[in-house]
């Protein structure tokens, strides 16, 4: 039978073509977040809205304390309140400190002598 001699009682029944995609598709550019702090919240958005939460807080990097170097420590006891007390106190170390190396040097001179 051909499409045109459909006299039956059976409707003739076409399935619609859709229409083929090219292979290309256009996908939105997503924009991404400045700052890592921007990322992990939206992370955390996305993962609330999911249902999902963490099941530790995420590990942070320590961070690198400033190194003293040991000549230069000054105690708590030497911590003051007044700042003019703090340098007087820092500047009288700092002279007993080249006394003693003067001192030291003299008796290597007699040493040597």
């Amino acid at each position: 039978r051909s499409m045109s001699q459909n006299t039956s009682n059976q409707p003739l029944q076409l399935k619609p073509e859709l229409p083929k995609a090219s292979g290309m598709h256009a996908r939105p550019v997503p924009r991404t977040p400045a700052t890592t702090d921007e990322r992990r919240k939206q992370l955390e958005e996305w993962l609330a809205a999911k249902g999902r939460t963490y099941k530790r807080p995420p590990m942070r990097l320590l961070q690198k304390q400033a190194v003293i170097p040991s000549c230069r420590k000054v105690k708590p006891t030497e911590k003051q309140d007044n700042p003019e007390q703090h340098f007087r106190a820092q500047a009288n170390n700092i002279l007993t400190e080249c006394l003693q190396l003067i001192e030291e040097v003299r008796i290597r001179k007699e040493l040597l002598e």
